[in-house]
């Protein structure tokens, strides 16, 4: 107890006096524990003033951003508005969190608090915010901050604050997208839905088209969040495109459960039998039948031509849209093996670019002919977060319908030969 007294007291530097010369071991102890002490409360004084520091910087900002959930979206996003210069208020409940750090160096000031409770929201700024997005984890969560934000939307007398709220489930996006379209108020909230696997499928399908090649038929492998819009995605554009002809679309899905999936599907999305024929292939891509990919051909590839050749493949395009990078990337190099030898793109999700994305991309477009061409060639990425985690999703539904409406009238009126002296609305959106 004697040491134990004497050890608490070398915190103040007041080791008591010694009879003798102290051995080495103490005097290092002397001062590193008084300075480790010294260093503790330094760093706990600057956090108390940065968190002083943050809430008068809060009060006196205006026509910010709040971004609720530092999640992996929530981050990307953060730094697609950093780069714009925006002024980001960021509102993350779990302080351990990787991003919250590296969020506060460069600028951004973070609020480790619970986005759902209204007195967090005020502390952000809600009513001088000019965005809102939810971009947590659980769709719950997200719709729980927009009623709140809405409700304190009620009073603002400025512009309206715009509120953008994540929702993974493809189903419960759709049915309050609809309602979001036919819902009109006059008060100063505009909220608009998001889904970044269904955004992601229509920009994969704008960057690869699934209709470009002889063989109307395209191979979707893994049918998750993802590949379950690029199915619905697909579809669309075959009835929007192909919709005076009798020919169906075949979609072939490989997916462990995908009997279970196709049945879902079509329950979901009854008009999918009109303008598809869908093939459920069940099979896991850990497997050995997966690796021999006979589903690729009309006839087993073993079965060797009678020009020598090989069976050709009877599908048109290939997307993978498994959930984990690295085995997508090896199921694409797996499939992309066995059909390098005809001109079938194989296009894989993967989450961000960097890393595996990047080594595809340079081999891919090698000048030079080489043994990795052979392998890469035809086999594209798709980067999902970088692609939809933008500043585009201000571009909302309404906002994209409001410029098309006045682009069709700018069209109706020019074709009538009205003039911009005689109609001061004909000048671009910009104006």
């Amino acid at each position: 107890l004697n040491n134990l007294y004497l050890a608490l007291q070398l915190i103040p530097m007041n080791s008591g006096g010694l009879s003798a010369a102290a051995p080495w071991q103490l005097e290092i102890a002397r001062f590193l524990i008084p300075a480790l002490t010294a260093l503790a409360a330094v760093k706990a004084l600057a956090i108390f003033f940065r968190d002083q520091a943050q809430t008068i910087h809060l009060k006196t900002i205006s026509k910010h951003t709040i971004i609720c959930g530092l999640s992996h979206k929530g981050y990307l996003l953060t730094q697609r508005f950093l780069e714009e210069h925006n002024q980001i208020v960021v509102i993350e409940r779990d302080e351990g969190n990787d991003w919250v750090e590296i969020c506060r160096q460069q600028g951004v000031i973070v609020l480790t608090a619970d986005a759902r409770e209204p007195l967090t929201l005020i502390k952000a700024g809600i009513q001088r915010a000019r965005v809102l997005i939810a971009v947590c984890d659980d769709d719950a969560v997200n719709a729980e901050i927009m009623q709140h934000a809405r409700q304190l939307c009620q009073h603002r007398q400025d512009e309206a604050l715009t509120c953008l709220v994540h929702l993974v489930d493809p189903r419960l996006y759709e049915l309050l997208k609809v309602n979001e379209l036919s819902a009109y108020t006059d008060e100063p909230f505009s909220l608009e839905y998001f889904n970044v696997f269904e955004r992601g499928a229509r920009l994969l399908l704008n960057d690869f088209p699934p209709f470009k090649h002889a063989a109307h038929s395209i191979l979707v492998v893994g049918v998750g969040w993802i590949g379950e819009n690029v199915v619905i995605q697909a579809a669309r554009l075959w009835r929007d495109t192909h919709a005076n002809g009798n020919e169906k679309l075949l979609l072939r899905l490989v997916d462990k459960n995908a009997k279970a999936i196709t049945s879902k599907l079509l329950v979901r999305y009854p008009p999918l039998s009109r303008y598809c024929s869908i093939e459920p292939i069940e099979i896991d891509v850990h497997s050995p039948e997966f690796e021999k990919a006979d589903f690729l051909f009309e006839t087993p590839r073993q079965e060797i031509t009678a020009s020598g050749g090989l069976p050709a493949s009877c599908v048109g395009i290939v997307y993978i849209c498994l959930d984990n990078d690295t085995l997508g990337l090896h199921t694409a190099l797996a499939l992309r093996n066995r059909i390098r030898e005809d001109t079938v793109p194989v296009i894989v999700r993967m989450t961000e670019k960097g890393g595996l994305s990047t080594l595809i991309n340079q081999a891919s477009t090698m000048d030079q002919p080489t043994q990795s061409e052979g392998i890469f060639g035809n086999l594209h990425s798709f980067s999902l977060l970088d692609r939809t985690c933008t500043t585009d999703l201000l571009l909302g539904t309404h906002e994209i319908l409001a410029r098309a409406l006045h682009e069709s009238y700018l069209s109706q009126q020019e074709q009538a030969g009205v003039r911009l002296a005689d109609n001061p609305q004909l000048i671009p959106w910009e104006q």
